[in-house]
This record gives structure tokens, C-alpha cells and sequence, in this order.
């Protein structure tokens, strides 16, 4: 099973638009920043849906991802990387190419549905 929740950004494990992991029960659980424009949280659920599908097939386990996602959290309050910058974007991630496929078809969705890249990283920024 997968359950995906929209929730408030304050409720997010860590500072982070989307989230998941597997519960005690062996459901994934995808936890989305809810937005006022229900596609933003769309999309980003399925950037979600689509990272953690690829990096479980690869055998990369979630608090693995947690401990690099964290640790860059810890770099960037220490001023090494900028505000906006995704910790899946380091080419240092075990999740990299995951993160990267997961961006390539959240990008299709997004102008699918309307937006462009621009509007929806503004959105996002804004909230």
C-alpha cells in the first residue's frame, strides 16, 4: 500500500517539501507539503512516489537518504549551500540519479498540468 498525505511544511520530519519511508507494516508512506494550489503538492508527491520506487528497486535504504538529507541540512546552515538548493542535487546523494529521474518527470507533470518549471518554483519558494 501507499498512502500519500499533504500535510502542513511545519510537520515534515526535517526542513523538506516531500518525504517518505516504510512503515512498520511495509506501506510506503509519501508525506507532501501542502500547497495552496493542490498541483504543486501533486507533483510533489510524485517526485516522491517515483524516488522512493526507484532508490527500494536499488536497494537503497530510506534512513540512508535521511542521514545524507540531514547532513545536508547541517552543511547548509553552516552557509555551504544556498537556500533553494536540494540535497538530491549533490552529486554526492546515493539517491542522485534517482532524485534527478524523479525531477525529470515531476518537471513533465508540472507543465502538464498548466504551470511552467518558473511558476512552479515560485509557488514553492512563496509558500
Amino acid at each position: 500500500m501507499i498512502r500519500i498525505e499533504y500535510i502542513p511544511q511545519s510537520k515534515q520530519r526535517y526542513p523538506t517539501l516531500g518525504d517518505y519511508w516504510t512503515d512498520k507494516k511495509g506501506n510506503t508512506i509519501i508525506k507532501a507539503t501542502k500547497f495552496k494550489d493542490e498541483r504543486v503538492s501533486f507533483c510533489i508527491a510524485i517526485h516522491e512516489m517515483i524516488e522512493e520506487y526507484a532508490t527500494r528497486l536499488k536497494g537503497i535504504d530510506e534512513p540512508l537518504i535521511m542521514e545524507f538529507d540531514l547532513a545536508f541540512e547541517e552543511e547548509r546552515e553552516l552557509g555551504l549551500h544556498g537556500k533553494d538548493d536540494e540535497p538530491g542535487n549533490d552529486p554526492r546523494a546515493i539517491y542522485h540519479e534517482d532524485h534527478v529521474f524523479s525531477e525529470t518527470i515531476e518537471r513533465q507533470v508540472v507543465e502538464y498540468l498548466g504551470l511552467t518549471w518558473e511558476e512552479y518554483c515560485k509557488m514553492i519558494e512563496n509558500e
